[in-house]
């Protein structure tokens, strides 16, 4: 279906992108995007055996637009459903940001979860990532999409920008996928369309600069910025560029790509284009950047208020985690590194914590229920745990909240539900049934035709 595009957008894509304009502008008409996933190195340390994306080393197209809502596989968080386009961001990430060594950083705009899970893939595993989202109902989801990748450095806070400032000079990075006007997505999302106007660009410009003006202490002196956003103008992108290098002092770097690809840059500031109907993706924006260099100001951690944690070691949850020294237990009932101990006193004294770690569960008088999230983690010890591998059709089952029918041959208690060795929650076999403690906020609403279930794992794949 065509796209109503506003005149003032075309107006400005063309007195703007002259070159680009009527390509652009085709490609939002054909309505046709490609459909891309990026998998979790920390579930999936394979290939699967479609096209792959050449800027992103676990990214890969798909055919076709699958309901991805059916695949065990997609809850046990074994893949992300990503615009190719954003995947750019591991080239300025690897180009600038040293990844083998642990750093500390801040995806400032996180949800629904994109960047932060690929910035996890891609720094060193002990590093520690704030994910910080303003709105607190996109907080939530946000949470749950996390704990779907099954890590535990990635820790939650919904404070605005300005309270992030407060945490002076923590990060070693940070990035900002500002919330932007849209225009980059104009062929997937007729909502953006309806809500542009010049007046909007101009307001979404303002607000990225108060962004980034408001969360620049955060940033160590020498410090990375990545800043992208999902639209065309040069107000909302070039000119923001050109306004934190005069004011902040920011130096943009150059980033190497491929010719192929056809991204695009203009030759004054380090910033770079992808264009539907240029770049196979939608639209995006993509720029990095360093902090002047400087002393750096040392937190200051009162002793006094310091929350004690507890080693992971001295509770009952030990056995149910790999390398169980590694963590401490917080009041909150979570893990956290020890080694992100320091971290967790100086934040929660510059702001609340929403989430930190993994959660493990609860404690019932001598009865431990293990939490979702410690199903997906990545920290699980399954040698310990008794598994139950399901097809696909009891996979949906399970996912649908139906309880499944007793096994005798196995064991009465907790049973971590798999399917093709992916976990994907828990069940309490108590003999004649299996009780499904699947949280009802991951439940499948929608009905499926059994016989047209579909699965990622159904594409010829090395693992």
């Amino acid at each position: 279906m065509a796209v109503n595009l506003p005149t003032d957008f075309e107006k400005q894509l063309q007195d703007e992108w002259p070159l680009q304009a009527q390509e652009v502008i085709s490609a939002i008409q054909d309505g046709n995007p490609p459909t891309s996933i990026r998998l979790n190195p920390n579930k999936f340390n394979g290939t699967l055996e479609t096209r792959s994306i050449p800027w992103a080393r676990n990214g890969y197209y798909l055919s076709e637009r699958p309901s991805f809502i059916s695949d065990p596989w997609w809850h046990g968080g074994v893949y992300y459903v990503q615009e190719a386009s954003s995947m750019l961001i591991e080239l300025a990430i690897l180009q600038h940001v040293p990844t083998d060594t642990p750093i500390t950083a801040i995806d400032l705009c996180a949800a629904p979860r994109g960047k932060t899970t690929h910035l996890q893939s891609l720094l060193h595993p002990q590093s520690l990532i704030i994910a910080n989202e303003v709105i607190k109902q996109r907080a939530s989801i946000l949470g749950q999409n996390v704990e779907q990748w099954g890590c535990n450095n990635i820790w939650i806070t919904n404070q605005d920008p300005q309270q992030i400032g407060n945490a002076t000079h923590w990060a070693d990075l940070i990035l900002v996928d500002a919330p932007c006007s849209g225009e980059g997505l104009f062929r997937r999302d007729h909502h953006a369309v309806d809500e542009w106007s010049l007046d909007h660009v101009k307001l979404c410009a303002n607000r990225q600069q108060r962004i980034i003006h408001d969360a620049w202490s955060a940033l160590k002196p020498g410090g990375i910025l990545v800043y992208s956003t999902c639209t065309f103008n040069h107000a909302e992108n070039e000119k923001n560029l050109a306004q934190f290098k005069n004011e902040l002092g920011i130096e943009w770097l150059p980033i190497q790509l491929n010719d192929s690809w056809r991204t695009i840059s203009q030759a004054s500031i380090h910033g770079y284009h992808a264009f539907p109907g240029f770049t196979e993706g939608e639209g995006f924006f993509l720029a990095i950047g360093r902090k002047p260099t400087g002393n750096i100001q040392t937190p200051n951690i009162k002793k006094k208020k310091q929350t004690k944690l507890i080693p992971l070691t001295s509770t009952h949850w030990a056995s149910f985690i790999q390398n169980n020294e590694r963590f401490v237990v917080t009041p909150n009932n979570t893990i956290i590194e020890q080694e992100h101990s320091k971290h967790y006193h100086y934040l929660s004294q510059q702001f609340q914590l929403y989430r930190t770690g993994m959660l493990l569960g609860e404690e019932k008088g001598k009865k431990l229920l293990p939490s979702h999230a410690m199903a997906l983690s990545q920290d699980l010890d399954v040698t310990h745990i008794s598994t139950l591998e399901v097809d696909q059709e009891t996979a949906y089952r399970y996912l649908k909240r139906e309880v499944l029918p007793g096994d005798l041959s196995h064991e009465k208690g907790f049973l971590l539900v798999t399917y093709n060795g992916i976990p994907l929650g828990w069940v309490k076999n108590v003999g004649n049934r299996m009780n499904n403690i699947l949280p009802s906020s991951r439940r499948i609403l929608k009905h499926f035709d059994l016989k047209n279930l579909w699965s990622i794992s159904s594409i010829n794949y090395t693992h």
